[in-house]
C-alpha cells in the first residue's frame, strides 16, 4: 500500500489536512528521500477516507478492490510472491503507469459527459 499512497500524494488526491498533518514526511516522499510505506506508517498504517480528497475517495472506491490484481499483473507475481516486490522508485514508476490512466480516464470521461450535457442544453434551448 506504500506505493499506492505515494502515487496518491504525487497525483494530488490526498486531502489538505493529511498533507498538513504529515507535511515534512510528504515533502520527503516527493523528494524521493523516503518510501511510501514510511509515510503510511507515519499516518497510522491504514488507508482511510480522511486521507483523500473527494476525487481521491472516488478513485479508491472504484479501484482499491482491484489494486492487488493490478499490482500482481504489473510485476508478474502471484499472491504468494507479491510482497517480495521491492518498494523502490523504479517499481513505483511501473505501477504509476498503470494507475494514472485509471484516474485520468475517469476524469476525461466526466469532462466529455459535461461537454455533451452543455451541448445538448444549448441545442435544445
Amino acid at each position: 500500500m506504500g506505493m499506492l499512497l505515494a502515487w496518491c500524494v504525487r497525483m494530488g488526491i490526498v486531502s489538505q489536512a493529511f498533507e498538513e498533518e504529515h507535511e515534512k514526511t510528504v515533502l520527503r516522499l516527493r523528494m524521493e528521500e523516503i518510501k511510501g510505506s514510511e509515510l503510511l506508517v507515519a499516518a497510522g498504517g491504514d488507508l482511510t477516507s480522511a486521507m483523500f480528497t473527494a476525487r481521491g475517495c472516488a478513485f479508491m472506491e472504484n479501484h482499491y478492490a482491484d489494486y492487488p490484481r493490478l499490482f500482481r499483473e504489473t510485476f508478474s507475481v502471484d499472491e504468494d510472491t507479491m510482497y517480495e516486490v521491492e518498494e523502490n522508485w523504479e517499481n513505483y514508476a511501473q505501477l504509476a503507469k498503470r494507475l494514472t490512466p485509471l484516474l485520468l480516464g475517469r476524469a476525461r470521461k466526466r469532462q466529455r459527459m459535461n461537454l455533451l450535457a452543455r451541448l445538448r442544453k444549448r441545442l435544445w434551448h
